[in-house]
Formats: structure tokens, C-alpha cells, sequence
């Protein structure tokens, strides 16, 4: 990647804005899936931080929240009914029961719609896979996001807003790019394409391991604040929520939902295209197919005396200038400090 880039003459600046992939790796596996965390690991940093967190009593009214599915799923074991009117009668036997027991006035009964198209579809279609409707970045366990969010008022304050609205903000999403980048070691950081940059060349080679592009994190963004409207309004009973292929989701050929990882093409064009010459008269006419095609030869290329290189550029912040040093890659240059 490196190498192409110096050689099409594109700056790994302008090269990090893409995803190189077909799926950012940050916040997708190579099947295409969201990345997962244990979500108990969360639960478990709360429970630890919390004492006498049993509640063995309710003073005053309350409310019993019931679970339909779980309920009726509860109920296959034992069930008699022979009719649907005589299931719908023991339902409510059983919830009264259970509205009794707990001394609550009100029961709100809370049921799963199942529309053609739903987001939940991909948790159903890969539901062995752990799949939900967001994913985590590789590397970035719940804890970990956790402590960052704590740490800083602003943080604090902008997941305390998240889902206020259906879209996010522009003041929403710089908050949710500077949250990222902190918990990517740039705490002062608000531009992911730039972190991106600066952590390549500060020896993280793995694309997993870099934060994500600012094109796929905004859709990441638009899907998150989209399901934390739904749970901010799940009291209501009947929640009328703009078409979902508008905040980070698509429907494929097949009729499937599916993330929409990214708007941008994965590389810029240049990269794709896989052009290297053999020539042996310096590669200044076109004879060269690098020349013919309008690109510069690559280390890839086998042309003696080449005068079609990358050019020498005076320009102090040109790639030729970056110094990456990883296990698989190394340039020597001068190094830039965050």
C-alpha cells in the first residue's frame, strides 16, 4: 500500500481518508460482520462498582415491565390452552399473578413488531454469529469505552445527549470523532483521518488496530445515534422512525439488510489500477504502458534507466517525507510528533 501510494504520487495523508478494504477492519471482520464484545464485561464493571445493589423492596406504586416473547415462550412448557382465546385468558392470568406478587398498579405488556425490513433483521440472520445492530472496534473493549467517556465532561455530556435526535448534529458527531480519537491514544484530536495518519506512522501497520476512516465512522455514527432514538422512545407505543436506509443501513439485491460500511470507494482509483512495464528505453514514451496510462512506474515494474518515477518534492509534509517502522514496513524518514 505504501509502496503504490509513493509511486502514484498520493500522499498517505489523502490514502488514509479510505478504508482499504472492502469493510473498514476497525468495526468489521473480513466476512463483512460487526466486530463484538462480551456485553457482560460492561454489566460486570458496573456491578463492581456498585454495594447492596439488590433491591428486595418497592415503596409506593410501581410498574411491571413484562417481556411478551419471553412470556409466551415461558408459557410452551406448561400451556393447556386448546384455543387462542383460552391462551390469551391464562397470558393474562399469569400476568395478573405477576402484577399481584410484585404489588404493581401498572403493567406495560412490550412486544416485538416484525416488519419485512427491520435492522433486527441482521441480528435474526446471524444470530449464531452474535451479530446486533452496531458493532465495537476491534481492540476496544466495553470497559475500555467506558473509562474513556468518564473521563472527560464532554464525553459525559455527549452520550448523555445521544439519541435526543434521530440524525446526529454536526456538534454531535465532532464530539463523537474527538471521543474515538481519544480512546485511540489523541486525546486532543478530533479528526480521525489524521489520527489515522499519525498512528501509521507511529508503528501501527495493522489496519484493524487504526481508528476508522471519518466516512465509515459517520455512518457508524448515524447508526448508533438512530438506535439510541429508538431506546430514548421506547415508551412510546407506537414510534414513527424515518426510513433506516437513511442512517447507515441498505437493503442488497437479495432484499437483505445489510450495514452500509462506507459512501467512499474503498481506495482512491488510482490504487486499482495495475499497471507495471518492462521497458528498456527509460520509459519516456509510450512504449511504456506506465506512460501510456498516464501513471508513474512502481517498484513492481521491471523498466531499466526509468525516467518516469516519482518525482523529488520540496513540499516538507509530502509522503516521501512519512517514516513508518512496523514489522512488515520500514521508511526511513523524520519522524513527526503528535
Amino acid at each position: 500500500m505504501v509502496l503504490i501510494a509513493r509511486s502514484r504520487d498520493l500522499g498517505m495523508k489523502d490514502v488514509l481518508q479510505y478504508s482499504l478494504r472492502p469493510v473498514p477492519l476497525p468495526s468489521a471482520t473480513v466476512e463483512g460482520n460487526l466486530v463484538k464484545t462480551a456485553m457482560s464485561k460492561l454489566l460486570n464493571t458496573i456491578e463492581s462498582e456498585t454495594q447492596d445493589a439488590f433491591v428486595e423492596s418497592v415503596d409506593g406504586e410501581s410498574s411491571l415491565i413484562v417481556d411478551a416473547m419471553a412470556i409466551l415462550q415461558k408459557m410452551k412448557v406448561y400451556v393447556t390452552s386448546s384455543t387462542f382465546g383460552e391462551l390469551a385468558h391464562d397470558l393474562l392470568m399469569k400476568i395478573i399473578k405477576m402484577a399481584t406478587l410484585s404489588r404493581s398498579k401498572r403493567i406495560d405488556f412490550v412486544g416485538d413488531r416484525y416488519p419485512a425490513h427491520s435492522i433486527k433483521n441482521l441480528e435474526r440472520e446471524k444470530r449464531s454469529e452474535g451479530c446486533d445492530t452496531t458493532s465495537s472496534f476491534h481492540g476496544k473493549g466495553k470497559a475500555t469505552t467506558l473509562k474513556v467517556a468518564r473521563s472527560k465532561d464532554v464525553h459525559l455530556s455527549c452520550f448523555a445527549n445521544l439519541g435526543t435526535s434521530v440524525s446526529p448534529s454536526d456538534e454531535i458527531t465532532l464530539q463523537l470523532s474527538n471521543y474515538v480519537c481519544h480512546f485511540y491514544g489523541y486525546e486532543h484530536q478530533s479528526d480521525v483521518n489524521l489520527v489515522r495518519y499519525l498512528a501509521l506512522k507511529a508503528g501501527k501497520c495493522e489496519e484493524e488496530l487504526l481508528p476508522p476512516n471519518e466516512d465509515s465512522l459517520l455512518l457508524h455514527i448515524y447508526r448508533a445515534v438512530y438506535q439510541c432514538y429508538i431506546w430514548r422512545n421506547a415508551t412510546q407505543p407506537i414510534l414513527k422512525l424515518p426510513n433506516f436506509t437513511e442512517h447507515g443501513w441498505s437493503i442488497d439485491e437479495s432484499g437483505k439488510v445489510c450495514v452500509k460500511w462506507m459512501s467512499l470507494p474503498p481506495a482512491p482509483d488510482s490504487m486499482f489500477v495495475l499497471v507495471n512495464c518492462k521497458s528498456t528505453k527509460g520509459c519516456e514514451n509510450n512504449r511504456c504502458s506506465c506512460k501510456k496510462s498516464g501513471l508513474q512506474c512502481t517498484d513492481v515494474c521491471k523498466c531499466c534507466d526509468c525516467k518516469n518515477g516519482k518525482a523529488d518534492s520540496d513540499d516538507p509534509d509530502d509522503s516521501d517525507n512519512d517514516v513508518f517502522e512496523c514489522s512488515d514496513c520500514s521508511i526511513d524518514s523524520k519522524q513527526e510528533s503528535d
